[in-house]
């Protein structure tokens, strides 16, 4: 959604959440769309408001009117800020609960019931549980090609998080097929300079910069920067993680000036939007960290790195694959600043 779109959308939420506020369940629905709106924007503690808002209005009602579907969505979408701003152990409560509600309903909710197992396979993902989260995603896929076939643009989505969970793995190859889906399908339904087909084209990016092909990639990064930029403004999170991929791939090249300048960009946005305790901080501290110590910054190198890994321990625990990866480097840049 772009920034005049929604502006727009802003001011008619907010505006119904003025004129339910007597009706809790319509008032529960307003806020609802509130949040999304505010989702979309990036403000993200703007969004759990409005979205704690709804739940605790759908919570008040009685039993008997209360709409397992809608009650399950509220959860979900709180459970789902709760991911983005780090706080996994809280998602997996939430989304567990949205989960369970759906399938009370599923007969007559599948498309929900499929919605509710995706966004279980993304926080399995985040916690680094990647072969249940591809099963999930499996799940997920059979439920919505099931109700909307399988070019609906919502289907994108699915192959989306699949090429990111094989990513995840290791599995470049095999990624590189469901990555190249989403974007065809979304490009196919919303047309080439949509932030979706953006948001699509990043994690091709990411894949193809994995097997070697980085003219494409890089091509990939700076058309998706240019939608989001345009799109969202400079200070959106879409932007900071594509400048941090971007970093990455001429990190790879060689390009260690442009790479540093912007993992540095990245990272301010990051911490402005998501606090500079989210690990999403600390994967750029420890991207960073790799650059200085590349370019003889050892000392420098070490001391991001650490803080990286504090982060990472703090945020993901400390088996998560990020959180290994991270310490070994700490290790290594320990060694070098030894000698």
């Amino acid at each position: 959604m772009e920034r005049g779109r929604l502006k727009q959308a802003r001011q008619a939420a907010e505006s119904a959440v003025h004129l339910s506020r007597r009706d809790p369940r319509a008032a529960a629905e307003a806020h609802l769309a509130l949040g999304v709106v505010h989702e979309a924007a990036a403000s993200y503690d703007a969004a759990e408001r409005c979205y704690r808002r709804a739940l605790m209005l759908l919570e008040g009602l009685p039993d008997s009117v209360r709409p397992a579907s809608r009650h399950a969505e509220a959860l979900a979408r709180v459970g789902a800020i709760c991911r983005i701003l780090g706080r996994l152990r809280e998602a997996k409560a939430l989304l567990r609960r949205a989960l369970s509600l759906s399938e009370q309903v599923a007969d007559q909710a599948r498309y929900d019931l499929g919605a509710r197992v995706n966004e279980l396979a993304l926080l399995c993902k985040c916690t680094g549980e990647l072969d249940q989260a591809r099963r999930l995603n499996a799940r997920a896929r059979e439920l919505l090609e099931s109700v909307l076939g399988p070019t609906h643009v919502d289907i994108a989505t699915l192959h989306h998080n699949l090429g990111g969970i094989e990513h995840e793995l290791g599995r470049y190859k095999e990624a590189e097929k469901p990555a190249r889906r989403a974007v065809a399908i979304r490009i196919s339904a919303l047309g080439p300079h949509d932030p979706a087909v953006a948001a699509d084209q990043v994690a091709l990016a990411a894949i193809l910069a994995e097997r070697h092909k980085y003219g494409e990639a890089e091509r990939l990064y700076r058309s998706a920067l240019r939608v989001f930029r345009r799109a969202f403004g400079p200070a959106h999170y879409e932007v900071a993680a594509t400048l941090d991929s971007l970093a990455a791939l001429e990190y790879d090249r060689a390009r260690y000036r442009e790479a540093e300048r912007h993992y540095r960009e990245a990272l301010a946005l990051k911490e402005r939007l998501l606090g500079p305790e989210h690990a999403e901080v600390a994967l750029t501290l420890n991207n960073l960290a790799l650059l200085l110590a590349a370019t003889g910054r050892v000392d420098q190198a070490h001391a991001l790195c650490h803080e990286a890994l504090r982060l990472f321990e703090r945020g993901l625990g400390k088996s998560h694959p990020r959180t290994l990866a991270c310490r070994t480097n700490a290790r290594d840049l320990a060694a070098l600043v030894v000698r």
